[in-house]
């Protein structure tokens, strides 16, 4: 831990907190649902956990390696609430069922990857095109998560709805990334909106088990 900047500390440490929670509690949820939940639920739960878990390791990974981190370190961290929010989608979409629900997810992914590949290797070249490729990738992903959560009612829209301020004031914080108070807020809302789906994924999750 001395090895890390002590401005960094926060953020890797709830990262790391954050991960291993979905690590312990996770695996006993994506067990719980695979009792008695259909095959293709069992799984999305299961990709839910391993993907909140795998991002936030590296997002502490990138705050314990600040100033050395790789490109990938640094485009995930920065796109942290938009991959969260795709991944939260996974059970969603296989709580719904159909194909539509899977091609919403399939272009929330790629809206996903798309925003994290062009801040690696700025594509396109022209920070205009850049800017409407990654607006139009926001966008498209915003619309995936709306569409998929339209279904839903009651404590498991509440949940999700919360989360999903989480994240969308994390990314209003990450226009002041010198202002410590900013950095310490963002740090704390990104694993609070993790567990606000967590929450919402446990609902869909053990009630079908």
């Amino acid at each position: 831990m001395r090895s890390i900047p002590e401005a960094e500390r926060s953020g890797a440490l709830s990262h790391l907190f954050t991960a291993l929670f979905f690590a312990i509690p996770g695996a006993a949820l994506a067990f719980a649902g695979s009792l008695r939940a259909s095959a293709a639920l069992s799984l999305a739960v299961l990709l839910f956990v391993a993907v909140h878990a795998a991002l936030h390791v590296l997002s502490a990974l990138h705050h314990a390696r600040r100033g050395i981190a790789s490109p990938l370190l640094r485009s995930v961290d920065r796109h942290l609430p938009c991959l969260m929010v795709a991944g939260t989608l996974i059970p969603l979409a296989a709580h719904a069922g159909g194909h539509v629900p899977m091609i919403l997810l399939a272009l929330a992914w790629l809206a996903s990857g798309v925003l994290v590949a062009s801040s690696m290797h700025g594509v396109p070249a022209h920070p205009i095109w850049r800017g409407v490729l990654r607006t139009a990738s926001a966008a498209l992903l915003l619309l995936a998560a709306v569409l998929l959560s339209l279904p839903v009612a009651g404590p498991l829209l509440a949940w999700l709805l919360a989360g999903a301020l989480c994240c969308a004031a994390s990314l209003g914080l990450q226009w002041h990334p010198r202002h410590r108070l900013a950095a310490m807020l963002r740090h704390a809302l990104l694993p609070l909106g993790s567990l606000c789906h967590f929450i919402a994924v446990a609902l869909i999750a053990v009630p079908a088990a």
